[in-house]
């Protein structure tokens, strides 16, 4: 099962100025069986949830340069089933946080 949802909202203040938020989030959510050896199977079940914001801006200095800044955030949980020793199952847990920022200036020579 797989469930996903994206938003994004601009803001335009001039024809060459633009500033973007993105806000997204899912769930992830497997079932099934893995093949241990040719004799052995268990069971496979794991869940992932996570969400994002990402903030874009473009920003018009001259007719040469232009400044553009990205930054960009994301959390992700998950939960999957394993085998410990046999006969007993547990889950591992982990929760994972990335963040980036991005920032450049752009010069055109022609």
């Amino acid at each position: 099962m797989l469930i996903r949802g994206r938003y994004s909202i601009g803001y335009y203040p001039n024809s060459r100025t633009s500033i973007k938020l993105s806000a997204e989030a899912g769930y992830n959510q497997y079932w099934g069986t893995e093949q241990i050896n040719e004799n052995e199977e268990t069971d496979v079940n794991q869940t992932i949830a996570y969400g994002g914001l990402n903030l874009g801006c473009y920003y018009y200095i001259s007719p040469r340069l232009r400044f553009n800044l990205d930054v960009y955030s994301n959390y992700q949980f998950s939960r999957d089933k394993v085998m410990i020793i046999e006969g007993d199952d547990g889950f591992v847990k982990s929760n994972d946080l990335h963040s980036s920022l991005s920032a450049g200036l752009v010069y055109s020579i022609f």
